[in-house]
């Protein structure tokens, strides 16, 4: 006759846990809500996997080694979250009868001991900050940084600053007396600098007392412009009959022709530099810088 295996025994709680019940994972799911905090966040937190939270929370196969196990992870889990679960009252067992001891006359009674209480099963635990006030730590660590930034920055600013100088520095130096210099033979002194011509007075029309007058021997074009070409650097200036002025700049190779009413008032420095044609004949500059000569025009035969 064969004979039967005998059967295996189903795995008993631990320490007389009671097994995890839908009711506890709908509490776990509402109390992680209600907090604010992500899933993946909380398993990360208490050292379990996602897995492991969703099978708590009644969303996924269990992938626990034992129910048990399971049960004791899910209640620890709801205390963190500020759930007390209510303990079932004990059933009442009969009270032992306690034979005082008799104590001799005068002798005092010792006190009673006060024995420990129990471990608590909580370990200490911090339950993770909420994504506002996360953001807001950050952003308090980040003004901080900022500020101290600022403060090293203005801190550099004052060692970079150039001290200000003392009063004895800052007093000028008291200049020292003028002596007059010596005149001597070879730089007789001058009583005060020569002073510099204005444009007026390089080119007026006061000079035609002073110049050197030419008129051509022969008429071999018209009298109503003066033909300048330049050989190197000269100043210009020609005034005609009605007192029209032309100032020009000339250097070498440059060539001009200035129109106008004769008689033409020419002053050119230096007279070296330029060469002055008037009614087709070149004409003979007076002798200096600057050099002015007045150019009247022959009448046409």
């Amino acid at each position: 006759m064969p004979t039967r295996a005998p059967a295996t025994p189903a795995p008993q709680p631990l320490s007389g846990e009671a097994p995890w019940s839908q009711e506890e994972a709908r509490l776990l799911l509402r109390l992680r809500e209600a907090a604010g905090l992500n899933e993946a966040v909380f398993a990360n937190a208490n050292a379990i996997s996602l897995a492991q939270l969703r099978a708590l929370e009644d969303r996924g196969s269990s992938p626990f080694y034992s129910e048990p196990i399971k049960a004791q992870l899910g209640r620890r889990l709801l205390r963190r979250l500020g759930h007390v679960p209510s303990a079932p009252e004990p059933a009442a067992t009969p009270a032992r009868p306690v034979t005082p001891v008799p104590s001799a006359p005068g002798e005092a009674r010792p006190d009673p001991v006060e024995l420990p209480r129990p471990a608590s099963e909580d370990d200490p635990f911090v339950i993770p900050l909420s994504p506002n006030r996360r953001a807001r730590g950050l952003l308090t660590i980040a003004v901080a940084l900022v500020a101290l930034v600022c403060v090293a920055w203005a801190l550099g600013a004052l060692q970079q600053r150039p001290a200000a100088p003392s009063a004895s520095a800052a007093a000028p130096a008291p200049a020292p007396a003028a002596t007059p210099a010596l005149a001597t033979a070879s730089e007789p002194a001058t009583a005060a600098a020569a002073p510099v011509p204005t444009e007026a007075a390089v080119c007026d029309g006061a000079l035609r007392a002073q110049a050197l007058a030419f008129m051509p021997d022969r008429a071999l074009k018209g009298a109503g412009y003066v033909h300048v070409e330049a050989t190197g650097p000269v100043s210009l200036c020609v005034i005609d009959a009605r007192d029209r002025r032309t100032m020009a700049e000339l250097r070498a190779g440059d060539s001009r022709s200035i129109s106008g009413e004769p008689p033409f008032l020419v002053r050119v420095e230096p007279a070296q530099a330029v060469r002055v044609y008037f009614q087709g004949i070149r004409a003979p500059l007076a002798s200096g810088d600057p050099s002015v000569t007045l150019l009247q025009a022959r009448p046409a035969p």
